[in-house]
């Protein structure tokens, strides 16, 4: 067996052991029902998502032929020529900076931009004007979800540093 199908068979597996605890974790509380949801019902439904998308990942290492496998330029035995990409790590590391500082001084929409923004900014094939389309994009839905669907308790938008 390859190394690429390995690793993906055990990321599949640690991905079905994952949601399944999840699942019997949830099943001690209360699902309810779907006019008023339990405690449980939101754990339940993201282990079994987490359970589905593991036997999918499997479900595909094990179908894998291996003329794919050797078709593969950043393998050599199993390792990854390139090393870590740190600017990835970094812009999206530093998104989420960016969103827990800005949400609490400026506001969520603000927060979601520059996360959103400094995020896409990590992928080296995307342009600037595609990742400022992004940021706005996911700026409108976030805050129309979580401000307006879900009524977090974060303001809009506020000027900074303002009690």
């Amino acid at each position: 067996m390859h190394s690429a199908r390995l690793r993906e068979l055990l990321a599949g597996g640690i991905c079905v052991a994952l949601g399944v605890g999840a699942v019997l974790e949830a099943s001690r509380y209360s699902i309810g029902t779907l006019k008023q949801l339990g405690p449980g019902f939101y754990p339940a439904l993201l282990g079994s998502a987490l359970a589905l998308v593991g036997a999918v990942i499997v479900g595909a290492a094990l179908t894998k032929s291996t003329v794919e496998e050797e078709a593969d330029p950043l393998l050599e035995g199993g390792t990854d020529l390139r090393g870590p990409d740190w600017r990835g790590w970094g812009c999206i590391i530093g998104g989420v900076a960016l969103f827990i500082f800005l949400a609490w001084a400026t506001g969520l929409a603000s927060a979601i931009f520059a996360c959103v923004f400094v995020s896409a900014r990590g992928d080296r094939s995307a342009t600037l004007k595609g990742s400022l389309i992004l940021a706005l994009v996911m700026t409108v839905c976030g805050s129309f979800v979580f401000g307006y669907l879900l009524g977090i308790n974060l303001p809009l938008w506020q000027w900074p540093f303002e009690s």
